[in-house]
């Protein structure tokens, strides 16, 4: 059997860095290679794996480095191997490397320990120039230690492990996220709108990819997330804004590398990005507060079939129990995004597949009615969930990116109704909506 060609050794030993999410491969060389082994989650593929027969794997070891200059041009120093054009470069140095030679520049020995150097021009490859046969499957479960940095970006949020009297597994899963009068709106002096309190969120992810005869057969990309927030919006005075987004933190995930089972083993690299925003649009006209407790767990996937295209599925489940302010006559046309996590997963570098939700927000809406006399305040909590992936280094079997909003559900937990003179009101509260399947959009 022909083995990937490997500028040192036939052996490499791959350290994975931080297991963050998703994909993982089998690879042979030329010749069909078995593409068994545990995936690193219980989960043994037992497919036959075909690898371009001219990929290169740079190991990182500190062997080889890497530096890249004009866009697309690396010069390679150490223990170089040989390339020439067409050659497939693999490394899970850095974010990871999934190259396609295009051009030789220029090749020396340095000066420095007589190491070799090459300067190579090189094109994004993707996962169908890299396979020829391969059967993916990788689902993990992230928590705070995958993640290198979970940096706030207001003053009075903070993210960080979760806590509880009771320890259980569940809280190496859960991140949790903290509001300490999060400004929104206004300054921390003179603030306008804010928010307090706190909560915890978990993700998994899920991603398959089948691929024959240097084609995309099968793409899965799936998520489940879930969501516990123990919040009040507060507001102080008149505010009105078209829509404002205000990004309150920013969590970096480390690369992970994953290791094919190839003689040398092949890394395919992924490193997750997290952005967290808060949204705010409409108007209010008078203090005001705004108390959800919000439990929202949602399972959503993409899936792209040959021959059949793109569909969906999606389900949610949810608990909500808002305290209303029957004491305050409000103007209120407001809506706040109460926790909006935007997930990139770069694969090779490459950014892949993504999501993007609310979870959750909540609206309120004010009706003067004028016959009969009366006055309403409505609550709502939604929650929106976007999959989507760029095919950049999927292969060319994707044409196009694809993106679906699969959950988009809005429910109305409260509704005020005053009299004519603004008295105390008649009070409709749902404090719990039931589960339900959501249909795909």
């Amino acid at each position: 059997m022909r083995t990937i060609r490997h500028p040192r050794a036939l052996a490499l030993v791959l350290i994975p860095i931080l297991l963050l999410c998703l994909v993982g491969c089998g690879g042979g060389g030329g010749a069909p290679a078995n593409g068994g082994g545990d995936n690193g989650n219980g989960d043994n593929g037992d497919s036959t794996t075909v690898v371009n027969p001219n990929t290169t794997v740079i190991p990182d070891d500190g062997s080889v480095e890497i530096t890249e200059g004009a866009p697309g041009t690396l010069t390679l120093t150490g223990a170089v191997p040989e390339l020439e054009p067409g050659d497939i470069i693999v490394s899970a140095i850095g974010r990871g490397l999934l190259r396609k030679v295009e051009a030789v520049l220029t090749t020396g020995v340095s000066t420095q320990n007589g190491a070799g150097s090459i300067e190579v021009e090189t094109s994004q490859a993707t996962l169908e120039d890299l396979f020829e046969t391969a059967d993916i499957h990788i689902e993990k479960q992230l928590g705070p230690s995958d993640f290198e940095s979970m940096e706030p970006l207001v003053d009075g949020v903070s993210f960080g492990a979760a806590s509880s009297s009771v320890e259980t597994s569940d809280l190496l899963y859960s991140i949790a996220v903290n509001f300490d009068r999060a400004v929104i709106a206004g300054t921390k002096k003179d603030p306008i709108v804010y928010i307090d309190g706190g909560g915890s969120f978990e993700l998994e992810y899920v991603l398959d990819i089948r691929l024959d005869d240097w084609t995309t057969e099968y793409f899965k990309f799936g998520t489940t997330a879930s969501a516990t927030l123990n919040v009040e919006v507060v507001a102080k005075r008149e505010y009105a804004v078209e829509k404002k987004k205000i990004k309150i933190g920013h969590l970096k995930g480390a690369p992970f590398a994953w290791a094919v089972p190839t003689v040398p083993p092949l890394p395919v690299v992924i490193t997750p990005v997290m952005d967290v925003y808060v949204t705010f649009e409409g108007s209010l006209d008078a203090e005001m507060t705004f108390k959800p407790i919000i439990t929202l767990s949602a399972t959503c996937a993409i899936i792209y079939e040959k021959g059949a295209g793109w569909s969906g599925i999606a389900e949610a489940t949810k608990n909500f129990d808002v305290t209303p302010t029957p004491e305050l006559t409000v103007t209120a046309n407001a809506k706040v995004g109460l926790f909006c996590p935007d997930v990139c997963f770069w694969l090779y570098g490459a950014v892949g597949p993504y999501v993007a939700a609310t979870l959750p927000y909540g609206e309120m809406e004010y009706v003067l009615q004028s016959s009969p006399p009366r006055q309403t305040l409505d609550a709502w909590i939604g929650f929106d969930f976007t999959l989507g992936a760029r095919i950049e280094v999927l292969g060319k079997t994707l044409v196009e990116d694809h993106e679906a909003k699969l959950l988009d559900g809005k429910y109305k937990v409260w509704h005020l109704q005053y009299d004519a003179g603004g008295n105390v009101p008649t009070i409709i509260q749902s404090a719990m909506v039931p589960s339900r399947r959501l249909a795909v959009h």
